[in-house]
């Protein structure tokens, strides 16, 4: 794609942001820094940008979910005592830079919030699972609802 797109011009990181769908880790990462920030606005921009160039509705749930674990994982780790990154990475399993990334939004999320998220998370997840919430592939309308409900409510 990227050959035939500028036919021997040079290209531009835009060009590549525009037509490469970004890897797993580059969503969450991105994802969860706009979470943390408290960017609703820009998680969904971005969310939505990257199903829109082909990315995996139901792997980005999965994304989001395992972003969730780690945030009550480190703040987990929070409660119990720990306080540098690398105590948390070592008593959670997550991995360093991961942890660093969710340390600030984890010590200040409060915590019925985190706990009303993830059981409402968790509802949902079953719900997908059950059938009770309907996600097939030609038929993704629910899921991407919850994908965007799941980040607007994230506390």
């Amino acid at each position: 794609k990227l050959g035939l797109l500028q036919s021997g011009e040079a290209l531009t990181s835009s060009d590549v942001d525009r037509l490469v769908v970004p890897t797993d880790e580059g969503i969450i990462w991105k994802i969860s820094d706009f979470l943390a920030m408290g960017s609703s606005h820009q998680a969904l921009h971005y969310a939505r940008r990257m199903l829109d160039r082909g990315g995996d509705a139901q792997g980005l749930w999965s994304i989001l979910l395992s972003w969730l674990k780690n945030l009550v994982l480190v703040r987990a780790a929070l409660d119990a005592g720990h306080s540098s990154p690398k105590g948390i990475a070592e008593a959670t399993g997550i991995h360093p830079f991961a942890v660093q990334s969710l340390l600030t939004y984890a010590r200040k999320v409060p915590l019925q919030d985190l706990y009303d998220f993830l059981s409402w998370c968790a509802e949902m997840d079953e719900h997908l699972k059950t059938g009770a919430q309907r996600s097939t592939d030609d038929a993704k309308q629910e899921l991407l609802a919850l994908i965007d409900t799941f980040i607007i409510k994230t506390p």
